[in-house]
């Protein structure tokens, strides 16, 4: 398998393990299908994994910055984080360039479980929503079963998320210092209980649905219209501009769910403190407006739009490579 690929970005992994679902789901029923996460192939994945997350760690850390600096920010104090370069300068000459990559460790530990879970749970659900005689899923349908894969691996991987927020974070907005992942988890059990790792999960549950879900109810439609080549292959930069639409469409619907998300995941820590869902959407546009909801919105574009759309890319490229 053509692991280099991969590489290019987080969502490659996820590519990977779609596609070796597809190939098994074309080869045998699919309750005999193995799960993707436990094939020969598990170490390049959790490799390719990592090293991708770990070249986008600085956008994501920026985000989560941006995201949260408003309410961690102590009385009238200036925003630390005005602009990408500004943002970015500051943190190399205060930290490092370790600086950089804060929280990366814990991100690294989630991504494999969690695009593994989605993506076999998307396949899972494929013949359990398919309508009889059906050879795939409509694209309502598509969107249903990505939003229950959604939701199913953001809850089994969440406490992973919410650790790696609050290492993100630690010494520039808050006092508060970890040692490390487990350090992490130590203190916000003592000090929280079990259910503190579980801070912001409603929000995020909202948003993990119609992000997913429409990344693969958009694609799936505008690719109906791509252009085939004299093998009736479809063009692959029209698809890329497919995924792109996707992915936009995607983040515009849940971006305000993830802000809230990392604001209750910080929500013990911060000036400002949220008593549920509705408190936290009207506390937010009261106090910065409707613009309040997309803080970040800029640095995660730049690290997700092209991503989904090079993620259905390899995805088809993969398909392709193993149906030969």
């Amino acid at each position: 398998m053509s692991h280099w690929i991969i590489s290019l970005e987080y969502s490659h992994l996820q590519i990977t393990v779609m596609a070796t679902s597809y190939k098994a789901a074309t080869t045998t029923e699919a309750a005999a299908t193995p799960l993707p996460f436990l094939s020969k192939d598990t170490k390049h994945l959790l490799i390719a994994g990592c090293a991708s997350r770990t070249a986008v760690a600085p956008l994501e850390r920026l985000k989560i910055l941006y995201q949260v600096q408003d309410v961690m920010k102590r009385g009238t104090e200036p925003k630390q984080y005005t602009g990408m370069a500004q943002s970015l300068r500051k943190i190399m000459v205060e930290e490092g360039w370790r600086g950089m990559f804060k929280g990366n460790g814990a991100n690294c530990v989630r991504v494999f479980p969690y695009t593994a879970i989605q993506f076999a749970a998307f396949e899972r659900l494929r013949p359990v929503l398919a309508e009889p005689g059906a050879t795939d899923l409509s694209p309502l349908r598509k969107l249903l079963a990505g939003s229950i894969a959604g939701v199913v691996s953001v809850a089994l991987t969440y406490p992973l998320d919410f650790i790696r927020a609050r290492i993100t974070v630690q010494g520039n907005l808050t006092t508060q210092h970890y040692n490390g992942i487990l350090h992490a988890f130590q203190v916000t059990i003592q000090q929280e209980g079990v259910k503190g790792l579980y801070r912001g999960m409603s929000p995020t549950i909202v948003g993990i649905a119609p992000y997913v879900g429409l990344n693969f109810m958009v694609f799936e439609s505008l690719r109906q219209n791509a252009p085939k080549d004299e093998f009736g292959r479809q063009d692959m930069l029209y698809l890329l501009g497919c995924g792109a639409i996707a992915g936009a469409c995607g983040q515009s619907a849940a971006y305000p769910f993830d802000l809230m998300r990392r604001r209750f995941q910080l929500n013990t820590l911060s000036e400002k403190q949220y008593t549920g869902t509705w408190d936290a959407v009207r506390s937010i546009y009261q106090s910065e407006g409707v613009v309040g909801f997309y803080k970040g919105l800029v640095p995660n574009s730049v690290k997700v739009i092209p991503s989904i759309a090079v993620m259905f890319v390899t995805n088809e490229a993969l398909k392709r490579y193993l149906m030969e």
